[in-house]
């Protein structure tokens, strides 16, 4: 059923099509235009949203904010589907804003994830996209910590690739920042990627630590072929989640007998050395607490140095199998014997 909406400036539009739902709201397409809509649940035009929206709408002009989206050209697809107008119901009961559709250049990371819809999305790919995918995310994450937003929400779910290795974030407008005297939170968690610290205290704010916990998880589940660093059963048997798992820092990184991980998870010797270094620090960081986590522009090095030629080795076999230069052997080639060929010709 079409959804009118006007804009900020009195514009009327139609939304049609839903192609998106989650917990905030549901994606609509929009009649005449290449833009996609968000409405937002429980959000009317007097409500904290709509003013966060028009400070994000007003961000989206400024210079600094212009150069940290890209998109200005073929060359530089968009780095967010940020907040470019604002719209609500004609009743004014329900708001939300304009975005660019990502999908015209990315694919989602749930997509890269999945064995099956990543040989279908990204044929012929080697290892080296994933690396590429891993230290563009941390730049991404970077640039957005160095204009004071904190990305709150940091998941798979809202994060896009593309077979360059470039990568994009969709709801931007999760974010949490402050603008002169008013702050907006983000209140916004997702299974699976909650540091230890939001997991002891839920009513705590997200904060860069909390990002960096977060990207942490997502260059493990990259350059793994989408294992999550938490998931495996206890040896007695028990599990009760990723999150809780992740409190109690029970993965193979920090203790190989600490969880059972399911066959074919690709060994941790794919990982090139420096990156386990990061990763351990990120789940486990000591006494320095959460602070002491690698920061985004300290995985955005690591990677670069990771993806660099003269550290990547391709396989004799087998041709889309690329790995660490200082493995002797192909870790692919090992999992690809168990039936499960992360990276098939």
């Amino acid at each position: 059923m079409p959804i009118d909406v006007v804009t900020a400036d009195g514009r009327a539009l139609t939304l049609t099509e839903r192609v998106g739902v989650g917990a905030q709201g549901g994606v609509f397409r929009v009649a005449g235009s290449s833009l996609l809509a968000k409405l937002i649940i429980g959000a009317d035009d007097t409500s904290p949203t709509a003013r966060k929206l028009d400070r994000m709408v007003r961000h989206s002009r400024a210079p600094r904010t212009v150069k940290l989206l890209g998109g200005t050209g073929a060359e530089t697809p968009p780095r967010a589907a940020w907040p470019l107008v604002r719209i609500a119901t004609r009743d004014g009961s329900v708001v939300g804003f304009l975005m660019t559709d990502l999908t015209a250049w990315y694919h989602s990371f749930d997509v890269f994830f999945s064995p099956r819809s990543r040989h279908a999305a990204f044929p012929g790919i080697t290892w080296a996209l994933a690396v590429a995918a891993a230290r563009d995310l941390s730049a991404l994450v970077a640039d957005l910590h160095a204009e004071n937003y904190v990305i709150g929400d940091l998941k798979a779910g809202n994060l896009w690739l593309d077979t360059a290795g470039r990568v994009a974030i969709s709801d931007a407008d999760s974010f949490q920042f402050t603008d002169g005297e008013a702050f907006f939170a983000c209140r916004v968690r997702s299974d699976g990627y909650i540091a230890p610290e939001l997991t002891a205290s839920p009513d705590r704010l997200p904060d860069e630590h909390t990002d960096t916990f977060a990207l942490g998880v997502l260059v493990h589940q990259l350059l793994m072929c989408g294992a999550h660093p938490f998931a495996g059963v206890g040896p007695d048997g028990d599990y009760r989640g990723l999150d809780d798992n992740a409190a109690r820092r029970r993965t193979r990184l920090l203790d190989p007998a600490s969880v059972r991980v399911a066959p074919g998870t690709p060994p941790l010797s794919a990982l090139p050395r420096p990156v386990r270094d990061l990763l351990k620090r990120c789940f486990d960081p000591g006494r320095g607490g959460p602070r002491s986590r690698p920061t985004a522009r300290e995985w955005f090095d690591t990677l670069s140095a990771c993806a660099a030629p003269r550290a990547l080795k391709r396989c004799s076999v087998i041709a889309t199998h690329c790995y660490p230069s200082d493995i002797p052997w192909c870790p692919w080639c090992d999992v690809r014997k168990i039936g499960v060929d992360c990276f098939p010709q």
